[in-house]
């Protein structure tokens, strides 16, 4: 259920905005910090943050195998 009170940072699709001329710096910077972590705890994290959100995801999968969608089966 998407309202408009939902912001895309807190479901973990944005976490800053940069005027375009600064995007390709800010990426760098930002991807230097996270090479900086172990890789076990970035790995960790990840983890954390995302297992219920792919676990849903992995749900959502299962159930719709075998559903059609109204598309004709090429067989």
């Amino acid at each position: 259920d998407w309202s408009s009170d939902v912001c895309s940072s807190d479901l973990g699709f944005l976490d800053s905005v940069v005027a375009a001329d600064e995007l390709a710096e800010a990426a760098f910077v930002e991807a230097q910090r996270w090479a900086a972590f172990p890789r076990a705890a970035y790995r960790g994290q990840v983890r954390m943050v995302r297992s219920e959100r792919l676990a849903r995801l992995a749900e959502a999968i299962a159930s719709d195998r075998g559903h059609g969608f109204g598309v004709p089966d090429p067989a």
